[in-house]
């Protein structure tokens, strides 16, 4: 009854106290009856923060506010240093010191894994950096009307200049900006990429829907005008047509022929009525379309940047934060130091291959990606460095017959579905499992664990600062198998 009595009534107005940091970047507190209060907020909050927040949602457990104004801020709240915090939303905990960034994800993460796997973790100490300006690449987007920028909360944000790019970075992002006018057919997606400590990188564009040929050259001439001009950008490369790029602008065509369907009855009448008297269009499908406006690849320059671990081509993942990733690598290496044959799944283009198969003489790797730009570069620095390495473009939905003592992955976000029983019932005698989704990680490990494996420790390398989210490195055996 008294719980009741407390309870908070959707559209009230409260005080509270900001308790915790959660992983994804949000915040909590406690409301008056004893419930979770998760507070939305376009203000930075920090841990210890008095606000004033509205009850948008009530549910069996949990209360949803929105912060309407901090009260009193903590000792330890730091200013925020964007000013696009309110709209962007990439950056929720700039209020938030490192170490308790790093408290927080290391709390969430434990409780996470440990539930998954049924034991209390063991963890190496957790790699940080202080500093501010970290991210090397970015993958932004264009609407096709001018701007360029992140998508967030109320849409897409303009962005001329990011405090955590790189310096090089944000000159890139400027270059990149004089394209706009040239990409008005439909939206795309722009990455921009820079090696550490260097002071030119590469810009890659995908476009999606159909391009006319017009538009097309109009674009190439700009870019090949920009090249010479733009000192900090030495490399780019184009992609337009091909089919996951055209199904990109699909969804935006589907909702314009919903739109239009939502006419009166009469209209509707209308149509069935005078359609008997016309002959009916029909619309070309995705195939004849591609069969019209073949795919395009084209490169300016030198398009790809040679990074400390692989060379990367200009349209390839890689990891954003180039000196936590140095440190990532080194952890693998040592995991893995012992270990003469090694399957790498999701290998991309050698981030950890080519520094594996230099650290130990006579290691053989076999390397599996999808995509087919990084797989030729890894194939081609292997040749002409003399590595022990085979990297092959395919599908990762099954592993080789062959025997390996290490198997090696970095999946995507969504984890390792397609493979985790065959992971689970491979005779390899570690795992190294890199993940940055550790509710996926938490999944896969359930199924690796249930299957006999063991985690046998694992390490947070904070390399997303401010976000609210980690990476997270686990080294995994079965008991049943001998020390490699």
């Amino acid at each position: 009854m008294e719980n009741a009595l407390n309870s908070w009534l959707v559209g009230q107005e409260v005080q509270l106290e900001v308790e915790k940091a959660i992983l994804g970047g949000k915040f909590m507190g406690s409301a008056s009856d004893g419930r979770v209060a998760w507070l939305k907020s376009a203000k930075a909050l920090a841990i210890g923060d008095l606000v004033t927040a509205k009850v948008l949602k009530l549910a069996k457990r949990s209360y949803e506010l929105e912060v309407l104004s901090i009260n009193q801020e903590s000792s330890t709240h730091s200013p925020p240093f964007c000013p696009h915090i309110q709209q962007c939303g990439g950056c929720p905990w700039q209020a938030l010191p490192i170490e308790q960034q790093i408290q927080s994800l290391s709390r969430d993460i434990d409780r996470m894994l440990s539930r998954a796997v049924g034991h209390e973790v063991k963890w190496l100490t957790p790699y940080q950096e202080d500093e501010q300006a970290w991210r090397h690449t970015a993958r932004l987007h264009s609407d096709g009307k001018g701007r360029l920028g992140f998508y967030g909360p109320q849409g897409l944000l303009d962005l001329p200049h990011c405090p955590v790019f790189v310096p090089t970075l944000n000159q890139i992002l400027e270059a990149t900006r004089q394209l706009l006018p040239y990409l008005s057919e439909a939206p795309a997606e722009i990455r921009i990429s820079v090696a550490q400590d260097q002071s030119s990188g590469t810009l890659a564009l995908e476009l999606h829907g159909i391009w006319s040929e017009e538009a097309l050259q109009n674009l190439q001439k700009a870019i090949a005008e920009l090249l010479p001009s733009a000192n900090v950008i030495h490399g780019v490369s184009l992609l337009a047509h091909r089919q996951d790029l055209v199904l990109k602008a699909m969804p935006t065509r589907r909702a314009q022929h919903k739109s239009a369907k939502q006419n009166s009855a009469r209209h509707k009448k209308s149509r069935k009525h005078n359609s008997k008297k016309r002959p009916k269009r029909s619309t070309p499908s995705l195939a004849s379309t591609l069969q019209q406006y073949p795919e395009v690849y084209l490169t300016w320059g030198k398009a790809y940047n040679q990074l400390s671990t692989a060379a990367h081509p200009a349209s390839a993942f890689m990891q954003a934060h180039q000196s936590g990733n140095q440190a990532l690598v080194k952890q693998v290496i040592k995991g893995a130091e012992q270990a003469e044959n090694i399957l790498e799944l999701y290998a991309g283009s050698g981030n950890f291959t080519r520094p594996l198969a230099k650290a130990k003489a006579n290691r053989h790797i076999l390397a599996l990606e999808y995509d087919r730009s990084a797989v030729a570069a890894l194939n081609q620095y292997a040749q002409q460095e003399q590595l022990n390495i085979m990297a092959q473009a395919q599908d990762i939905a099954q592993l080789p017959q062959d025997h390996f003592d290490h198997i090696i992955l970095d999946p995507p976000r969504a984890g390792a579905t397609p493979i985790i029983e065959a992971l689970a019932d491979s005779d390899t005698k570690y795992i190294t499992y890199i993940s940055c989704h550790p509710a996926a990680l938490a999944r896969d490990l359930e199924s690796l664990c249930h299957k006999g494996w063991t985690l046998e420790y694992a390490k947070l390398f904070h390399l997303f600062p401010h976000s609210g989210h980690a990476e997270v490195y686990c080294r995994l055996y079965k008991p049943n198998t001998s020390e490699v």
